[in-house]
């Protein structure tokens, strides 16, 4: 996690309009917690002991929401520890990642401890020869322990800050012209913490001195000299004036003054266990080189999108299982339809087979019957037999009947004789057969009869003669002529044509 430092820091009397969180500071063991409820101190609360035991950080959570009422869930800490040191590196002139990448090579040379360092940076003012990074760095370790304990208490802990980051929000107050420089020198539990910079922009230099190194007035001028010549040396500047924070070193502000080469002068501000809590919340995030990384300041939302997605996935499992369910049920039953149609297809096909054998039977039996009913006589001339059978006179007697079908009409030959009963006689032939031809002319049928329908009896063809024969012919030719006898006519031959 890394910070940025803007140009210009204005730090306001009030909180944040609607910000409700816990502010705590832990000092050199000292615990003390502010909260807040939409903007406005809700409670306060002072630990009655030193604690600095980081597994304890839970447990006075818990106690601080307790005494002090607080109903949010969001922690901001103001961390002192031995381990938790400031330096000051060069890097090139970089921005955004480039930068962080500069400083993470100088990470593991900067640390004073061998654990895998937690560390976040803000731009300081530019040296001499390049532009400057003030980097912040705490034991990783103890860092996921204030984490973890602040998550096991339930809340969340958003924010952990060194003390310089308030410190250095107090510049704003200072009685400094937009160029004078200054130095703050604060008392925190026995040990002293410098800040220098300007009343607007970046730091210079933030120091911690334990309380072994800023015991004693002289020791401490010691300390804030090489402070000022360092300044002057590294950054070609130098200090107008020193202010000194709470009690312990405004009471030797009168030693103080005539070791220094500057105007020494001594804060309003009480240092007391709220001071911390309140000054880090006044200040705007942009400007709080915080040690918790982006990624652990929005695990709660990363926590509640999973188990929204959790749910969400659940829901689309369950719901995709009960598709399954359903579409398994349709297979079945679908399945089931398959079968019992593949049954009745199967029953179709057997009838199928049997109505098809049954055709071609019945299909012969067609061709059969075609067969005889084509082959049959037309019913013209089986209505013609029937009705010669009426008309017919009871004195002929008809031998054959012979009918064609030509183009439109047809063509009827009626060949008969007289009964043999009756004498023969020309005139009762002829009278029958005119009889026959006017009731084909006149019936149903209008026949047109064709003329010469009486024809004679046939005379015998004259027979094969020997020598002896022809010499009696011709001596009977001889003898004087007999009269010759010509029998009537017996046989008849009708035609006629029909529409």
């Amino acid at each position: 996690m890394y910070r940025i430092q803007a140009s210009t820091l204005t730090v306001t009397s009030h909180f944040p309009r609607g910000l409700t969180t816990l502010g705590v500071s832990w000092l050199g063991g000292q615990f003390d917690a502010v909260a807040l409820h939409r903007g406005e101190i809700a409670g306060t609360w002072h630990a009655p002991e030193p604690c600095d035991d980081v597994e304890k950080f839970g447990e006075l959570l818990r106690q601080a929401v307790e005494k002090t009422g607080f109903q949010g869930n969001t922690v901001h800490l103001v961390l002192s520890h031995p381990k938790l040191s400031h330096q000051i590196v060069d890097v090139p002139e970089a921005k955004g990642p480039a930068l962080k990448a500069l400083v993470q090579r100088q990470v593991d040379k900067l640390k004073l401890f061998d654990e895998v360092a937690a560390w976040t940076f803000e731009k300081s003012e530019p040296t001499k020869n390049s532009s400057g990074a003030l980097v912040h760095l705490l034991p990783r370790a103890i860092l996921y322990r204030l984490v973890g304990n602040a998550e096991q208490a339930g809340f969340h802990l958003v924010s952990v800050i060194p003390p310089t980051a308030v410190l250095h929000a107090q510049f704003a107050r200072l009685p400094l012209d937009s160029k004078g420089i200054g130095l703050i020198a604060a008392d925190i539990d026995g040990g002293t913490t410098i800040v220098v910079a300007r009343r607007e922009g970046p730091l210079f230099l933030a120091r911690s001195l334990d309380a072994s190194r800023a015991r004693g007035s002289s020791a401490l001028v010691v300390d804030i000299n090489r402070t000022l010549l360092y300044v002057s040396q590294r950054f070609g500047v130098d200090v107008t004036g020193v202010w000194l924070y709470g009690t312990p070193l405004t009471e030797q502000i009168e030693e103080f003054r005539p070791q220094l080469h500057v105007p020494v002068e001594a804060s309003s501000e009480p240092l007391t266990g709220p001071f911390w809590a309140q000054e880090s919340l006044r200040i705007p995030s942009d400007f709080t080189p915080n040690l918790v990384s982006a990624r652990q300041i929005r695990a709660p939302q990363h926590r509640a999108l999973l188990r929204l997605t959790t749910v969400l996935a659940a829901a689309a499992v369950l719901a995709m299982l009960a598709a399954a369910s359903w579409f398994h049920f349709k297979a079945r039953s679908e399945q089931r339809m398959v079968t019992g149609l593949l049954q009745q297809t199967a029953q179709l096909q057997a009838e199928h087979q049997s109505f098809q054998q049954s055709y071609l039977e019945l299909s012969n039996r067609e061709r059969f019957v075609q067969g005889v009913l084509d082959h049959r006589p037309g019913p013209v001339p089986i209505w013609l037999a029937a009705y010669l059978g009426e008309i017919t006179p009871d004195e002929l007697i008809i031998t054959n009947l012979h009918v064609v079908r030509q183009t439109n009409t047809w063509h009827v030959a009626i060949s008969g004789k007289l009964q043999p009963t009756l004498p023969h006689s020309t005139r009762t032939l002829v009278r029958g057969v005119d009889e026959l031809a006017d009731k084909l002319r006149n019936g149903p049928f209008q026949a047109t009869v064709l003329p010469n329908p009486v024809q004679e009896s046939a005379t015998p063809a004259p027979a094969a003669r020997s020598a002896t024969t022809a010499f009696a012919d011709w001596a009977a030719q001889l003898r004087p002529a007999k009269p010759k006898l010509i029998a009537p006519p017996t046989h008849f031959t009708l035609e006629a044509l029909l529409q």
